[in-house]
């Protein structure tokens, strides 16, 4: 039900109470706008109207200015349950397979070049909350060790429910080591870092305990705890592209 608007008195009701409030006899004020006193005194009573050119006089005489306002009336409501309002819709921007691999593929090269020495290492690329493996160090006697590393860590990650989201490799031109270097963009977030690094760094002990016991590789044992480095390392940048 919509509550009742409180009545404004009529623009000629608000005259009649300020010529009746003026301190002005009316016939004063008769004498001073030139109307007649029976026409003021029918206005006065309700029973009669004046003219523009009348009213224009009565403003002058009495130094009145007519203003304008809006009245704020009420709304009705609707009826039935109000409805409730819908929450804004976020924009996710989803980065592309291809995107992934452009990435991966920049991150092989920036390990090759600039941490060469660090053999293996792990990179939180902040920006994207994805981490990235990178390995610097394919087996010179046997390139298929590395292989069936990767293949395990991978298990893992299945096991982990983690996915993988690209994986590339990067090398110098050199025939022998063409993909000496991998980096693989892993879904997860800062917080599984150290456990990518651990996890790794127990397939690689797990490699040179069976390089150790090869005869053709005896001077591997002293190296173990050397090749193993595989340290969560500081957060990485996502690179910057350039405008096409």
């Amino acid at each position: 039900m919509v509550p009742l608007v409180p009545q404004t008195p009529s623009f000629s009701d608000q005259l009649r109470s300020i010529i009746e409030g003026c301190g002005i006899s009316r016939y004063a004020l008769c004498q001073r706008t030139g109307i007649a006193e029976s026409a003021m005194s029918r206005f006065l009573s309700g029973k009669q109207g004046l003219t523009l050119a009348s009213l224009d006089k009565l403003a002058a005489a009495l130094g009145l200015v007519l203003t304008t306002g809006v009245q704020q009336l009420p709304q009705r409501r609707p009826r039935g349950r109000p409805k409730k309002e819908e929450p804004a819709m976020k924009t996710v921007t989803k980065t592309s397979p291809k995107q992934w691999q452009a990435l991966a593929a920049y991150y092989a090269k920036d390990a090759r070049e600039n941490h060469f020495s660090s053999r293996r290492g792990t990179w939180h690329i902040e920006d994207l909350n994805v981490l990235c493996l990178y390995n610097n160090n394919p087996y010179a006697k046997g390139r298929h060790f590395r292989d069936e590393e990767t293949a395990e860590f991978r298990k893992r990650l299945a096991e982990k429910g983690i996915k993988e989201l690209a994986y590339a490799t990067d090398g110098d031109g050199d025939s022998e080591f063409p993909d000496y270097t991998y980096a693989m963009i892993i879904d997860a977030g800062e917080d599984m870092q150290n456990w990518v690094a651990a996890t790794m760094e127990e397939i690689v002990r797990s490699t040179l305990r069976r390089l150790t016991t090869s005869p053709e590789t005896p001077l591997l044992a002293a190296a173990v705890d050397v090749a193993t480095g595989n340290k969560a390392t500081p957060k990485k940048p996502v690179p910057k592209r350039g405008k096409k």
